[in-house]
Formats: C-alpha cells, structure tokens, sequence
C-alpha cells in the first residue's frame, strides 16, 4: 500500500512541476489534486478486495438488477 501511495505522490509531484513551469490556473490544480486523490482512494479500495471481489461477482452484482428490469422478473 506505501508503494501505490508513494506512486501516486510521486506523479502528483511531477503534475505539480509541470502545472507551476507553465502557469497554470489555481482551479485547474485543484481539479489534477482531487483527480489525484480519488484516483488513490479507487486504486487502494481495489488493492484491499482484490481477495474478496472478482470481475465476474462485481459484473454479476452491477448487472442483475439491471438484468431482472428488463425481463420483468421478481
């Protein structure tokens, strides 16, 4: 997990860099930090489960639902 962090911090750094050389807007930083982090938080959830949840159970779980409205199941 400190890899997938430093990882992300690393490349935020570089974004950081390069948003700074060419003057970029303070909102267009904000918005490569959120990104950032919420790409963090995603990477790391999935980093957890990975024992937990697979492909085909979370495929399974986003489309039954969906599957059942359209046949008119109950």
């Amino acid at each position: 997990m400190m890899i997938i962090a430093l990882s992300f911090l690393a490349i935020g750094w570089y974004e950081r860099r390069y948003m700074k050389k060419y003057n970029r807007s303070s909102r267009a930083r904000r918005l490569m930090w959120t990104i950032t982090v919420l790409l963090l938080i995603m990477v790391e959830a999935i980093y957890l489960t990975r024992e937990q949840m697979s492909v085909a159970i979370m495929v399974k779980h986003v489309f039954y639902g969906l599957q059942k409205l359209l046949f008119l199941e109950t």
